[in-house]
């Protein structure tokens, strides 16, 4: 199955990290001290834009290597 997703622009992913203050929105974590992505809000799959409005700073791993426990 193909993947046809489009890639965010690293200047998209800036301005989520800008807007949400480099901090994990799930648990408040901030950057350095975690590694952070941009994670959509809606699923694209679910009909979610890549707008800046469905986009939001969500931490992929601590900077031990842990990642994020479920709650």
């Amino acid at each position: 199955m193909a993947n046809n997703r489009k890639s965010l622009s690293e200047k998209t992913g800036f301005e989520v990290f800008k807007k949400d203050m480099f901090a994990c929105k799930y648990c408040g974590r901030q950057s350095p001290l975690v590694v952070l992505e941009v994670d959509h809000i809606k699923p694209v799959a679910e009909g979610g834009t890549n707008g800046i409005k469905n986009l939001i700073t969500s931490l992929v791993l601590t900077v031990t290597g842990e990642k994020e426990k479920e709650s």
